[in-house]
């Protein structure tokens, strides 16, 4: 999959919001997945904000049902794991 990155339309870095972080999940995101093969696919995100927001768990839910691995997700999110945070610790 391709990396995502928020500029706005002249080309600006922008902050992650929940409406943005939302609409890439909705307008990049889920269509990407919809070109692979990915029935069983766990998602992990952390407790950033917009990660953690009503309205961005309710809308991985939808997709991911109970293989959401997040704060306040079905999988409670285990900060500082290395186990599930390899890159953190390795990088």
């Amino acid at each position: 999959m391709a990396d995502h990155f928020f500029k706005t339309d002249e080309g600006h870095n922008v902050t992650v919001n929940v409406d943005r972080y939302r609409a890439m999940i909705t307008n990049f995101f889920i269509p990407e997945l919809n070109n692979h093969d990915v029935q069983e696919l766990w998602f992990q995100q952390d407790s950033a904000t917009c990660h953690t927001a009503r309205a961005t768990i309710d809308l991985l839910k939808d997709t991911f049902g109970d293989r959401l691995i997040s704060r306040f997700g079905p999988v409670n999110w285990p900060p500082r794991s290395c186990d599930l945070t390899p890159l953190d610790y390795f990088l």
